[in-house]
């Protein structure tokens, strides 16, 4: 007959699933902030120097800038 071998380590405990699954979830969310702070700020960037660039090219009064910047 078959015998069953025995178990020299406890089979892993409830416990440590939880664990793990805490870690992993933390980890999960520390990088989708990670992702979406770097999202928000090459977006914030991007329109930012779009901005600048497009009122370089139309050579604008210092009353024009001042104006447009109170306005925003």
């Amino acid at each position: 007959m078959l015998e069953l071998p025995d178990r020299v380590q406890p089979p892993l405990g409830r416990a440590w699933i939880v664990v793990g699954a805490l870690v992993a979830s933390g980890l999960a969310l520390y990088l989708a902030l990670v992702l979406g702070a770097w999202g928000f700020d090459f977006r914030r960037t991007s329109q930012h120097d779009g901005r600048l660039r497009r009122l370089v090219q139309q050579h604008p009064t210092l009353a024009r800038v001042v104006q447009g910047l109170a306005e925003e």
